[in-house]
């Protein structure tokens, strides 16, 4: 019989380097991972428990990176806002100058008169 612990733990670091490797070509190559084969190994073909521990595994490494994924989302999220505000600021400013700048031009012409 196969020591599932020594197993799992094998093959939970070759799934993290898996993850990392995939997870670098999706960022570079931007690609869809669905397209990517699912793999099982021969122990996931023997052994129901070892099944459900490494897809217990599987789902952590996924809400991993979706976690990451949302965190990012936020930043980016917070980067817009931060950017919208400066933005309007200097909007506001512009009519400020544009407004005093025709009051000024009229204030001219009305003394001319």
């Amino acid at each position: 019989m196969i020591n599932k612990t020594v197993a799992i733990k094998s093959y939970q670091a070759y799934f993290n380097n898996t993850l990392k490797a995939n997870f670098e070509f999706t960022l570079f190559y931007g690609e869809n991972m669905s397209d990517a084969p699912i793999t099982t190994t021969a122990l996931e073909k023997e052994s129901l428990e070892a099944h459900v521990d490494l897809c217990a595994l599987r789902y952590t490494n996924l809400d991993n990176r979706l976690n990451v994924v949302e965190r990012t989302l936020r930043d980016i999220h917070e980067d817009i806002k931060k950017g919208q505000n400066s933005m309007t600021k200097v909007l506001v400013g512009t009519a400020g100058t544009v407004i005093a700048g025709l009051l000024s031009t009229v204030v001219v012409i009305l003394m001319k008169f």
